[in-house]
């Protein structure tokens, strides 16, 4: 199983490789996709396609109160964290002002 992040123009990025050993911490910096961009949402999949809407969706994260820049300005540092307990942490956090938003899943099956 891959945890990916939906990006946009509906594909993916991977942040855990299938089949990584737990536990596993991984990451990925994502910046702002439009001008003025006022909140980031962050859509937590688990599956196996380059395309977004062919997986899992696990959950949503909102990063609200974006100050408005140019795209590409505003970057967004996602992380996925899985314990050996097979409990996901997501967190996105703004590193302009290090506002973070932070989720807890219990995986099954792991």
């Amino acid at each position: 199983m891959l945890f990916l992040s939906a990006t946009v123009g509906g594909f993916v990025e991977v942040i855990i490789k299938k089949n990584s050993p737990v536990p596993v911490e991984k990451g990925h910096i994502f910046t702002t996709s439009a001008d003025g961009q006022e909140k980031v949402v962050v859509r937590i999949l688990e599956g196996d396609s380059p395309r977004a809407d062919e997986n899992n969706e696990l959950g949503v994260i909102e990063l609200l109160d974006i100050r408005p820049a140019p795209r590409g300005t505003i970057k967004i540092e996602v992380t996925f964290d899985i314990s050996v307990d097979g409990i996901l942490e997501i967190s996105a956090k703004n590193l302009e002002t290090r506002k973070e938003q932070r989720s807890k899943l219990t995986l099954f099956g792991t």
